[in-house]
């Protein structure tokens, strides 16, 4: 068998031949093709290069990068490229290309870099457009009073008169909670003659939607399909089904989806997974199928969302046997290997117990050469564990620790490590424990007891935060032991101050339910509070409606005053300050300061101040917070007099004990503001007042003085920290890396890199990737290699995306042989990282640079490698045919694969083959 035929198994095998992939992904002939892929950082310079070598940049050319970087989210690639065109005067910029830079400029620098962009434009280019812009960018960061002084400039100027303008009010209303606000702007809208369109009636719609006032929202949707200018589509009447379905309207809800059906789109999968998910929601497995079937016949090819929502529905619906059938379809769609599909599945069961099955698929994975994680291991182990299986525990975390390189700072579940460490001590051979600890050991730290049983809370803290509780509490009564009021409040402390929100109100619930305690207001309050975190304020105010009038106090109402202020209710917080008020239970500074933080969240931080003056008036004490929440919104408004009136205010005061914190923000502002010396006092009186056993402090002045410029202090500090802390943790070292390399001090950075690596903690390639990344960025890509190299050589695990950093930094240089070693290297690590994806140009300069100098092998495994985590294109093609051709081989085979994949011969590789026969 010739080698053009042992390539075309191998090809086969690898599945490059597919109908469905995209074709000529990289086409060297557009700028578009050469600028898309690239990080922001590189775009300038790729632009640049594009005119040195005399190429031109159409207008039209422009607009199309600039369309699709937006579309992608990816805006600051886009704004570099329209601020160079703009730069380079290569192309008057109208008052529509000013409206998308100054859109660009409030997604990437914020609402003050857009203000100044909008001042600075010429009369001529101030038109709706570029007000509509910077009104636009008013409701991304909520910013409530300039957005209506805009709206009202706008109005002046006849501005406003278009749907586009009413819909950012509507869309700012819904976006802080004012969802009862938005009916009246629609109506406004029609009194001064302006037609809704499609976004202002969704926008309506959700607003009764929220609310659970559906006689509203069906009024809303009878007046939008009655008007002759809107086109329905499938996204509004999706929108109906859901509201439909959560408030238990079955048949009202399958009328809506089969509306939303009849508007699909025939190309895109967006509006089938939708109405896929509704369905899945109803339990209705039959319509799933169907639409699934629609969605195949009518796409181009099924993505791997596509994929995922499908699956998920499935599994939703118990639908296993389904479930399997598809993972089939997409083993075989062509599309590229991602374990995020499989493991939907993997964890369906796991779930439900099917704990065989589950490992069933993951042993087929392996046996197929497909990546796995640690973690899913650890699910299917747990399952064992649970049903007394724990030699077959074993074999799964043994499985899982083998994979561990792949996922950095990962952990195994204590509660599962813990049984078969005690049963492999009883049952074990000796080699089988010596190696189950070595390996445990490279994943974190030895200590004598991995759990102490003794505690309730100890079985219940460790637990994954995904993992129900209820089993862990219901089990350990049924075992004879006892729940004390002390260890309750112990465990819910634990998990809310480690953001278990959802296990700590399992627990909570659990024992009101059980009635194994009375509850106070106080426990009350924190329920609630957990209810509001979890479920939301509608479930926060239920439950605060059906408590007993004696619970109905200061902390309860306190508690709902909190949750209305961590969802932006301002209408909301300001009615139930008001009845506080009335009942006298408006009297602590928690109140207060729970309305400043109201104001703070929605960028009202002018209102912060009335509200301190308030609370004086009221003879309420300010305390620390109250004082630091002042601060800061003086200071976010380059208020820096009025911050240090505060500041000395908080400082006269005999009950107030100042804390580093608030030295540390009043330091940040007078940084921003480019005030050195009084951004070193205020840190200089931070540092006296840090926690001595906490590293929080210490590594925020770090970082503040590191923005200064200020390596004597960095090091200074790092060496306090280190003194006064127990043990200095791996944020630490993160920390005090990143300051280093903010200084470009690499030679005490590396210093560092060593007192890390001899502390003990487990391995995080994220502290070394600080220093890594850092010497890539400043062109130091030969010492960022041997980093990577020192990291393998010691058996540590990398990351694809660090060697592909390190390997464009040499293909700009044209080591081109350089970079095609270190992306052989990403290539070995893809299963690390489910979502990398190489560089598009430097894989391509590779493919050009190996078809022309690389050896027949080193292109095959080149190419084989690249099709784990991309689809086939023609550069591809274009380096194998080459190899093929340099070394007397026939291409016959080569060019049906080509064919197969959709990608016609060009001028270039008519050129190779005519090279064939001469």
């Amino acid at each position: 068998m010739n080698t053009a035929k042992l390539l075309s198994k191998n090809l086969i095998q690898n599945g490059i031949v597919s109908r469905f992939y995209y074709t000529n992904r990289v086409n060297q002939a557009t700028l578009h093709s050469r600028i898309t892929p690239l990080k922001s950082e590189r775009v300038e310079a790729e632009l640049e290069d594009w005119l040195k070598n005399g190429n031109k940049i159409s207008f039209a050319e422009f607009q199309r990068i600039v369309h699709f970087l937006r579309k992608r989210l990816r805006f600051p690639q886009a704004l570099k490229v329209s601020e160079w065109m703009n730069k380079k005067g290569i192309c008057t910029f109208s008052p529509t290309e000013h409206a998308v830079q100054l859109d660009l400029i409030g997604r990437v620098r914020g609402i003050l870099s857009a203000e100044i962009y909008f001042h600075n434009l010429k009369d001529q280019d101030k038109t709706d457009k570029t007000y509509g812009a910077l009104l636009n960018c008013y409701v991304r960061k909520r910013q409530t009073d300039k957005f209506f002084s805009h709206l009202q400039k706008m109005k002046e100027l006849g501005f406003a008169s278009s749907a586009l303008t009413y819909n950012d009010i509507m869309w700012l209303y819904t976006k802080i909670g004012q969802h009862e606000k938005v009916p009246d702007v629609m109506r406004e809208m029609k009194e001064n003659k302006i037609s809704p369109d499609n976004f202002s009636y969704r926008l309506c719609i959700i607003s009764y939607g929220e609310r659970s006032d559906l006689e509203g929202m069906e009024r809303i949707l009878i007046e939008m399909e009655s008007q002759p200018h809107i086109k329905m589509d499938w996204n509004t009447y999706a929108v109906v089904g859901n509201f439909y379905i959560k408030a238990g309207r079955t048949e009202k809800a399958i009328d809506a989806l089969k509306k939303s059906e009849q508007k699909l789109g025939k190309k895109g999968g967006t509006g089938y997974n939708q109405l896929i998910s509704l369905y899945a929601s109803l339990g209705n497995k039959a319509e799933v199928l169907r639409l699934w079937g629609l969605e195949k016949d009518a796409c181009k090819r099924c993505t791997k969302r596509d994929f995922i929502i499908m699956l998920r529905s499935l599994v939703k619906l118990d639908e296993f046997e389904e479930a399997e059938k598809i993972i089939k379809e997409w083993e075989s769609s062509g599309n590229y290997y991602d374990f995020q599909i499989p493991k939907i599945v993997i964890i369906g069961y796991a779930e439900k117990g099917l704990h065989e099955k589950a490992e069933a698929m993951l042993e087929d994975l392996k046996g197929k050469g497909q990546h796995t994680i640690a973690d899913t291991w650890v699910v299917v182990a747990k399952g064992y564990l649970d049903k007394g299986q724990v030699r077959k525990a074993f074999e799964c975390v043994k499985s899982s620790l083998s994979l561990t390189m792949e996922s950095n700072g990962w952990r195994p579940n204590l509660r599962v490590v813990t049984p078969i460490l005690d049963w492999l001590g009883d049952e074990g051979s000796l080699q089988e424990v010596e190696d189950f600890v070595a390996s445990l050991r490279t994943v974190m730290p030895v200590h004598r007891r991995m759990v102490n049983k003794a505690t309730l809370y100890s079985r219940i803290s460790p637990l994954g935060s995904l993992k129900s509780v209820e089993p862990e509490l219901e089990d350990w009564l049924k075992n004879g032991n006892k729940i004390s009021f002390a260890e309750f409040q112990r465990i819910v402390r634990d998990l809310r101050k480690r953001r278990r929100f959802t296990q700590a109100l399992e627990v909570s619930e659990w024992m009101n339910k059980k009635a194994l305690c009375a509850f106070s207001p106080t426990e009350h309050a924190v329920q609630l509070d957990l209810i509001g975190r979890v479920r939301g304020f509608v479930s926060a105010e239920s439950y605060f409606d059906n408590l007993k009038d004696q619970d109905k106090t200061e902390k309860t109402y306190g508690a709902l005053l909190n949750c209305y202020v961590r969802q932006r209710q301002t209408d909301k917080s300001l009615s139930h300050l008001q009845k506080m008020k009335e009942l006298g239970f408006a009297s602590s500074p928690l109140t207060y300061n729970d309305i400043m933080c109201l104001y703070t969240n929605i960028g009202q931080h002018e209102k912060v101040p009335d509200v301190m003056r308030e609370m004086k008036e009221k003879k309420i004490s300010p305390d620390n917070f109250s004082y630091r929440i002042c601060i800061n919104s003086y200071g976010v408004k380059s208020d820096l007099e009025g911050m240090e009136r505060i500041l000395m205010e908080m400082e006269s005061q005999p009950d107030i004990k100042m804390d580093w914190n608030t030295y540390a923000v009043a330091a940040n502002f007078y940084i921003k503001a480019g005030l050195t010396e009084k951004a070193i006092d205020a840190l200089k009186k931070s540092e006296p007042k840090l926690d001595k056993k906490d590293g929080t402090g210490y590594n925020q002045l770090i970082s503040l003085y590191a923005s200064l410029g200020n390596k004597a202090e960095v090091l200074r500090l790092w060496g306090l920290e280190k003194d006064a802390c127990k043990r200095c943790i791996n944020k630490d070292f993160i920390t005090i890396l990143q300051s280093l390399v903010k200084l470009d001090e690499f030679e005490e950075a590396e210093k560092i890199i060593k007192e890390w690596e001899s502390s003990g903690n487990y391995y995080d390639f994220r502290v070394p990737n600080i220093v890594i990344i850092g010497y890539a960025e400043k062109g130091l890509h030969e010492k960022a290699e041997a980093m990577l190299e020192d990291l393998i050589g010691k058996g540590k695990g990398t990351t694809p995306n660090s060697w592909g950093v390190v390997a464009t930094c040499y293909l700009d240089k044209g080591q081109v042989r350089k970079a095609f070693e270190c992306m052989k290297a990403a290539l070995s690590l893809t299963a690390v990282s489910k979502v990398w994806r190489p560089n598009l140009r430097v894989v391509t300069s590779i493919l050009d640079w190996l078809g022309d100098e690389g050896s027949l092998q080193e292109v095959e495994d080149f190419v084989a490698s690249l099709r784990t985590v991309m689809p086939v294109h023609r550069r591809m093609y274009v380096a194998l045919l080459k190899a093929n051709v340099r070394n007397g081989n026939g291409v016959d085979e080569l060019l049906k694969l080509m064919k197969a994949d959709k990608i016609d011969e060009d001028k270039e590789t008519k050129a190779i083959l005519s090279m064939k026969s001469c």
